[in-house]
């Protein structure tokens, strides 16, 4: 599933509500950004990474998540994850840390290009379709959040509300994951 919307509308304090019994646990956050302080102060779900005693959340890498990624996938696979439901905190934040990570080889390091883009949004949506395949083979729940943004139609006048991500990965979202709710 994949949660959109405005910031403050409730779509982490939604996703951590996704456990099996009360406290038991079996959520986690992957929190790619700051904005976590909805559940930080919450026993009965985990954040990766831990939170800061202000309830931030510290910056982390794309080779970090990459290696959470993959330790999850594999302990999922053997059916040693404690977990039942992995929430993506967002995937708004998650683009732009692919795009440091694709940056580090770019011959223009500080100016990204449409090719730089793309490799990124291939690294963000890599996780979505891994994470969606293992979703649908093991039974987890696995939740994406990303942030809402108003777009301008400017031929028609109209006002759309979509997801605030690149147009790359807009549409490798609606292309690979199952249900998608704005909230």
């Amino acid at each position: 599933m994949c949660l959109f919307g405005f910031s403050g509308a409730g779509k982490t304090t939604l996703a951590a509500e996704a456990q099996d019994e009360p406290l038991a646990q079996d959520v986690l956050v992957i929190a790619l950004e700051p904005g976590i302080r909805s559940i930080a102060d919450r026993d009965d779900v985990m954040v990766w990474p831990k939170p800061k005693e202000d309830g931030t959340i510290p910056e982390v890498t794309y080779d970090q998540v990459q290696r959470l990624s993959e330790q999850l996938k594999r302990m999922v696979r053997k059916g040693e994850s404690p977990f039942k439901t992995i929430v993506w905190d967002s995937l708004t934040a998650a683009q732009p840390i692919a795009l440091k990570h694709v940056m580090k080889v770019s011959p223009t390091p500080e100016m990204p290009s449409q090719p730089e883009y793309g490799k990124a949004n291939a690294l963000v949506l890599g996780w979505i379709h891994d994470w969606c395949a293992l979703s649908r083979e093991r039974g987890i729940n696995v939740i994406f959040i990303t942030h809402a943004e108003e777009q301008k139609d400017e031929a028609t006048g109209m006002t759309y509300i979509r997801m605030s991500s690149t147009p790359g990965l807009q549409k490798g979202v609606y292309q690979t994951v199952d249900s998608i709710a704005y909230l």
